[in-house]
C-alpha cells in the first residue's frame, strides 16, 4: 500500500520519465526519419536478436556484434528487457506486452536508420517465432554453451541464481526455467545446482527447435568452439549477416573456456549429471565431465 499521495506522485513521474517520455521522443525521431528510410523489408536493414540461456556468452556476443559500424544495439534496456522476461515466464502476458515489445522495436529501429538494429534481451528465445512472423527483417542469433560452464556461471551469479532459489515463491511451470508440469514435482527437491541445469537443457532444446522453425534466419554460435578458432566464427557471423568484418572483436578469455572445473564442487557436478540424465540432454555436458 502507498504511504502517501507523494509517493503516487512519484511513482507517476518515474513510470513517466522511465517509459513514456524515451517512448514518446523516439517516436518523434523515427516519424521524421520515415519520410527517408522506408521500414526495412526482408533483405534488411536487419533486426538482429540475439537469444540464449543467462550466462552462456549473450553479453559477449552483444559486444561482438556491436563492433561492426553498420549497427545500433540496445543492451537489456528498459522497458524492452523487462516485457520480454515477463513474457518469457509468463506466456498470458504477450497479448497485453507483445503489441507494446513490436511498437517498441519498430521506434528503435526507425530512429537509427538506415544502421542495422540489435537487441541484447536474451529470453527473446521465447519469443522468437512471433518476432519472425511480426518482422520479415529479422535475424536470430542465439548462442549455446555446455551445461557445466554455464551452470558454474550461473551459481555465481547473485541475480542469475535467485531465479532458481526463489520459484518456489511462486511453484509453478515456468518456460523461462524449464519448469514443465511433469517435472514440477520433482523440481521442488532439486539442488539449485540442478535448477540451474534444467533452466540451461530448456534453452538449449529451444535453440534447436527453432533451428528447424527459422531455418536460415537463425545462426547458431558455439560457445567453446569460439575458443578453437574465433576468427573462423566471427567471420560466420559476418557471413549470415552479409557484413563485412567487425571493426575488433573481443577475443575470448581461454581461462573462462575450463573454469568451470574448479568452480563446481563434486554434488554440484552430480546434481548437473542427474538432472541431464532425467530430461535426456547428456549431450549437453562437457566431454570433460
Amino acid at each position: 500500500m502507498l504511504r502517501s499521495g507523494r509517493e503516487l506522485l512519484g511513482r507517476f513521474r518515474y513510470r513517466l520519465a522511465s517509459d513514456w517520455l524515451p517512448a514518446a521522443a523516439l517516436s518523434i525521431r523515427g516519424s521524421r526519419l520515415f519520410g527517408r528510410f522506408p521500414d526495412p523489408g526482408p533483405n534488411g536493414p536487419f533486426k538482429i536478436f540475439v537469444i540464449g540461456s543467462g550466462r552462456s556468452g549473450t553479453h559477449w556476443l552483444g559486444n561482438i556484434l556491436a563492433s561492426y559500424p553498420c549497427v545500433h544495439i540496445t543492451v537489456e534496456e528498459a522497458p524492452i528487457f523487462p516485457w520480454v522476461v515477463e513474457m518469457a515466464q509468463r506466456p498470458e502476458l504477450e497479448a497485453t506486452l507483445f503489441p507494446k515489445l513490436v511498437k517498441r522495436y519498430r521506434a528503435e529501429h526507425r530512429a537509427v536508420l538506415p544502421r542495422h538494429y540489435v537487441d541484447k534481451s536474451h529470453p527473446n528465445i521465447w519469443l522468437a517465432e512471433s518476432l519472425a512472423r511480426e518482422f520479415p527483417e529479422a535475424r536470430f542469433i542465439a548462442i549455446q554453451r555446455r551445461l557445466q560452464g554455464t551452470v558454474a556461471s550461473m551459481l555465481k551469479h547473485a541475480g542469475v541464481r535467485r531465479w532458481a532459489e526463489t520459484w518456489d515463491l511462486d511453484p509453478r511451470p515456468n518456460r523461462f526455467l524449464g519448469v514443465t508440469e511433469t517435472l514440477q514435482p520433482l523440481y521442488r527437491s532439486m539442488s539449485i545446482a540442478a535448477r540451474c541445469a534444467v533452466r540451461v537443457i530448456a534453452h538449449s532444446k529451444e535453440i534447436e527447435r527453432l533451428q528447424g522453425v527459422l531455418g536460415p534466419r537463425l545462426h547458431v554460435l558455439n560457445y567453446e568452439e569460439t575458443f578453437v578458432d574465433p576468427r573462423r566464427e566471427f567471420d560466420r557471423i559476418s557471413d549470415f549477416l552479409r557484413w563485412g568484418a567487425p571493426a575488433g572483436v573481443p577475443m575470448p578469455n581461454g581461462a573462462s573456456r575450463d573454469k568451470w572445473m574448479t568452480q563446481l564442487s563434486n554434488s554440484d557436478r552430480a546434481d548437473i549429471a542427474a538432472a541431464a540424465k532425467k530430461l535426456k540432454a547428456e549431450a549437453y555436458l562437457d566431454d570433460a565431465q
